[in-house]
This record gives structure tokens, C-alpha cells and sequence, in this order.
């Protein structure tokens, strides 16, 4: 009985992760506000491409706010190429590269800034934007 119980908890687990990954791939469930939603905590997301050359600037400025403890331990930083997730960049409107979309925690976009930003810049502008809710 155990068994039979542990298998169908594992089958409707696995069930539940391939129907959040289709309907992700389909538009339909918005990744970055589950994350943002779920975390309850402000999110920082970042909008880029492979073949962008301000997009290459931006990338070692979020990967240092990946490592700065501090900052990543109470916000959620987002990295999404928009070749690979169309869907979602169609649904946040990104006409431009890179762009940077800042999130309350319970998902409402709080501030946008477009191109490149010095890491210094970009943490007074989140603290700033946080600040006004």
C-alpha cells in the first residue's frame, strides 16, 4: 500500500512539473511572476540576447549582483534571452535590449530602465524604486 502511494505521489509530481513547463512554453504561466509571487521578494529582470552588444556589458554587472550576498539574498535576479522565451518578451513589451524590469514582491513591475547601468547605479536605482511603494 505504501508503495502504490509513494508511486502515485511521484506521478503526480512529475505530472505537475511537465504541465507548468508546457503551459510556460505556451505563454500561458508567466515564470518570472511565479518566481517573483512565490519568493515574496522584490525581483530584478533582465531582459537580453546573445547577440547583443549592451546586453554583453550588462551580463558581468548581474553576475556580480549574483555574487554580492547581500543583494541576492533578499531579491530574486532573472536572467531571460528573449531568443529562447518570445512569448515572454512579447507579454513585458521588450522593444529594445537590454532592459531591466524591476518587481515588487508580489510581481507589479515597479521601474524599468533601458540599456546599459554601472552596478552602482543600478543598485540606488532598485532601493530608490523600492523605497516609493
Amino acid at each position: 500500500m505504501n508503495l502504490l502511494l509513494s508511486i502515485l505521489m511521484c506521478l503526480v509530481l512529475s505530472l505537475t512539473v511537465i504541465h507548468d513547463q508546457v503551459l510556460a512554453k505556451s505563454g500561458l504561466v508567466d515564470p518570472v511572476l511565479k518566481i517573483a509571487m512565490g519568493s515574496g521578494k522584490p525581483t530584478l529582470v533582465e531582459f537580453g540576447a546573445t547577440w547583443c552588444p549592451s546586453c554583453a556589458r550588462v551580463d558581468p554587472v548581474i553576475k556580480a549582483l549574483r555574487k554580492d550576498k547581500e543583494f541576492s539574498s533578499r531579491v530574486n535576479i532573472i536572467s531571460v534571452d528573449v531568443d529562447k522565451s518570445p512569448a515572454l518578451a512579447t507579454k513585458y513589451k521588450i522593444q529594445s535590449l537590454p532592459v531591466l524590469i524591476f518587481l515588487d514582491q508580489s510581481g507589479k513591475e515597479i521601474k524599468r530602465h533601458f540599456g546599459f547601468i554601472e552596478k552602482e547605479h543600478l543598485l540606488k536605482l532598485f532601493k530608490t524604486s523600492l523605497r516609493s511603494l
